[in-house]
């Protein structure tokens, strides 16, 4: 079962993608809202030392926004992941929840 942030209708998974024995990626994937199926794959990257992929994921382009000072989340209702299936990874490795 996989993380049920701010859409639980949709399918989420995340993770890290073992690149080497030490080093792994930081991954969130979201299956689109509508035809998961035959809907396009997109992914976004972010990276470097104060940029993760969660700030597309949260304050740009994802299925949620920041919320109530950010202690909470907002449905977005124009979220790439209406029409698409997005994953959203971290790179390069040795930044934010990336090892």
């Amino acid at each position: 079962m996989g993380p049920k942030l701010c859409d639980p209708s949709v399918k989420q998974y995340s993770g890290y993608l073992n690149i080497t024995d030490d080093k792994c990626l930081f991954f969130w994937f979201f299956e689109s809202r509508t035809s998961p199926e035959d809907a396009p794959l997109v992914m976004w990257l972010n990276g470097g030392p104060r940029c993760s992929s969660s700030t597309g994921l949260l304050f740009e382009l994802g299925p949620c926004n920041i919320a109530d000072g950010g202690t909470n989340t907002t449905f977005n209702p124009h979220s790439w992941s209406t029409h698409a299936n997005v994953i959203f990874l971290d790179q390069p490795i040795n930044v934010r929840y990336l090892y």
